[in-house]
C-alpha cells in the first residue's frame, strides 16, 4: 500500500500498488473471501496503471469469483458448471480494450479440447470481428468501444448473477454486465454459468498478471473497493451504502 491521492484527489490518501516483478513472468494480487455465498453480485473499484505502462506486454486481471478459492485464477480447461467460475477484467494486449476474461461453463470462443485447450471468452469479445471467436453477435463489441491510457484513474464495476442451475445452455439466464465510468462496456445474458445450485460467487479477487518479462516495472493502483448485491455506481457515497450482511466495505 503507498500514499496517493487516488480518484478522489485526497493527498493522504492510501491505495493499493499492484506490480510484477522486472523481468520476469508473475504478478501480485489480493483476495477477499465472501463468509457468505451469493448468487448475484456487484463489484466496483477504481483502478489507475502507472505512467509508463506497457499495454504491449501480456496480462491478466481480477473481478468476482464462483466456487472454491482453490480455483481461483485456474485455466486451460472449461469449468464443469459444478467446481468454478470467474469473471476478471484486464486489457487487450496491444489494443487496450477492456474486456472480462470469462471461466464459465458455456465458454465458447476458444475450446479446441475442452479438458485440456480450452481458454476464457473475452466479454464483450475483443479478439475480432466474428470470423474466428467472436462468433456470437451480441457479444461484439460497439464500433465505439473505449481505450485504456496510462495515469489515468477508471471507475470499473461488474455484475455476475449466476442464473439458475441448468443442465445445457438451452434455458439458461446468468448475466454479466461491466459499466467504465458509469458508462456500459456490455450485458451479456443467457450464459450457462453452472449445474448446480450450489456454485455460487464467494470471492473478490483483484490481481495484475503477466506471462512473460515483457512488461513495464510500474504496475496498476486499485482504490476504493466495494462490493454489494445492489448496483453501487461511480458517483455513490461510501456512507450511503448498504453493504450486504457480513462485508467490509473497503475504502
Amino acid at each position: 500500500m503507498i500514499t496517493d491521492a487516488g480518484p478522489s484527489g485526497e493527498a493522504a490518501n492510501k491505495v493499493i500498488r499492484l506490480r510484477a516483478p522486472a523481468g520476469q513472468r508473475g504478478g501480485a494480487d489480493l483476495i477477499k473471501v465472501f463468509s457468505t455465498p451469493y448468487d448475484r453480485l456487484y463489484a466496483r473499484w477504481y483502478f489507475k496503471y502507472e505512467a509508463g505502462f506497457n499495454f504491449a506486454a501480456p496480462d491478466h486481471g481480477g473481478g468476482l469469483a464462483a466456487g472454491n478459492r482453490d480455483f481461483v485464477g485456474r485455466s486451460g480447461y472449461r469449468p464443469t458448471g459444478a467446481d468454478f467460475a470467474g469473471f476478471y477484467v484486464q486489457y487487450q494486449q496491444n489494443t487496450r480494450k477492456p474486456h472480462a476474461y470469462s471461466y464459465y461453463r458455456g465458454m465458447y470462443q476458444d475450446c479446441a479440447d475442452p479438458m485440456g485447450s480450452c481458454w476464457g471468452d473475452a466479454l464483450p469479445c475483443v479478439s475480432d470481428t466474428g470470423g474466428t471467436y467472436c462468433t456470437v453477435p451480441q457479444d461484439r463489441p460497439p464500433a465505439s468501444y473505449p481505450l485504456l491510457e496510462a495515469g489515468v484513474w477508471y471507475c470499473l464495476e461488474e455484475m455476475v448473477d449466476m442464473g439458475t442451475p441448468t443442465s445445457s445452455r438451452t434455458s439458461a439466464n446468468g448475466h454479466l454486465a461491466l459499466w467504465l465510468n458509469d458508462q456500459p462496456l456490455g450485458s451479456f445474458g443467457n450464459l450457462w454459468i453452472r449445474t448446480t445450485d450450489t456454485l455460487k460467487l464467494q470471492s473478490l479477487w483483484l490481481s495484475l498478471f503477466h506471462h512473460d518479462g515483457t512488461h513495464s516495472v510500474v504496475g496498476e493502483l486499485i482504490d476504493n473497493v466495494v462490493v454489494s448485491t445492489q448496483r453501487i455506481g461511480c458517483n455513490a457515497s461510501q456512507s450511503t451504502i448498504s453493504p450486504p450482511k457480513n462485508f467490509r466495505v473497503v475504502q
